[in-house]
């Protein structure tokens, strides 16, 4: 796990932030998602504050990595921004009051000054302004984000981006871009070798069955002696070769938790969201 990889910037500024956000592809596939978990729990286990997001509801087939419960589909904390479509040269000045126990902002337009009306109002909850580091697992283009990116427009402009992807493309400040690698958990678990994150089993796991799955069990023509070492890795984390059951697939609970009723439904999982 030897590839030129961005480490010591990567340290340098996990170092000195603490909220961060994973955000993987719509269409993910298995191997996105278990880098993305193996992540994700590393980087808790690190003392960071960290939201893990996708465009689209986890599918079944996703149930085994650990973890995969606290996937959500929205972008959440920030700041709510109010902007007016209305010419900034006609307004005389803004001021507010808290009348009747609520925040009243109060726009005063100039003399002569065509009124503002509700439909020059645009609201914005937009949340990825409040995440110091944003990690991009498998996305090679901004529209692999789907409605993340339309709610958060900001969110490759205004963030530090790490992109970690076997594909053909980056679009991060920080890039760990490998098109020879036949999976992205085989670069993930070298950041979290080489960056010495905390590990466990749970993480092992998730590494371990990504790679499995996207060598179809290491057969894949792609599969290099980088591919062996993560592999490794992960046996050496105690990473479990076979899925768990559904039930059993969260953090800190393994055989503790019932399946929900969620899981009778055919097709899609839905997790629960970040507390």
């Amino acid at each position: 796990m030897n590839h030129a990889y961005p480490f010591n910037e990567l340290q340098q500024q996990l170092s000195s932030v603490r909220n961060l956000l994973i955000v993987f592809p719509q269409n993910t596939n298995f191997d996105q998602v278990a880098a993305s978990l193996a992540l994700y729990l590393s980087l808790r286990k690190a003392g960071k504050n960290v939201n893990i997001v996708s465009p689209e509801p986890m599918r079944v087939e996703f149930s085994h990595l650990v973890g995969v419960d606290r996937v959500t589909d929205k972008i959440t904390g920030g700041d709510f921004v109010i902007t007016l479509d209305y010419p900034i040269t006609n307004i005389d000045k803004v001021s507010y009051n808290d009348e009747g126990g609520k925040l009243n902002l109060v726009v005063k337009v100039k003399p002569g000054s065509k009124p503002i009306t509700q439909e020059q109002a645009i609201f914005d909850s937009s949340g990825s302004s409040s995440y110091d580091l944003v990690f991009l697992v498998g996305v090679n283009q901004p529209e692999d984000l789907g409605h993340l990116l339309r709610s958060n427009q900001d969110l490759l402009k205004k963030n530090q981006i790490v992109s970690i992807n076997n594909g053909a493309s980056s679009l991060g400040t920080l890039n760990f871009l490998n098109p020879q690698a036949p999976a992205c958990t085989e670069i993930v678990a070298s950041i979290i070798k080489t960056l010495a994150l905390p590990v466990d089993e749970d993480i092992g796991s998730n590494l371990l069955l990504g790679l499995k799955r996207a060598t179809e069990n290491f057969q894949s023509p792609k599969v290099n002696p980088d591919t062996f070492e993560a592999a490794a890795f992960a046996l050496r984390l105690g990473g479990r070769r076979e899925e768990l059951s559904p039930q059993t697939a969260t953090i800190g609970e393994k055989g503790k938790k019932k399946p929900s009723k969620d899981w009778l439904e055919p097709k899609i999982y839905r997790g629960t969201s970040i507390s």
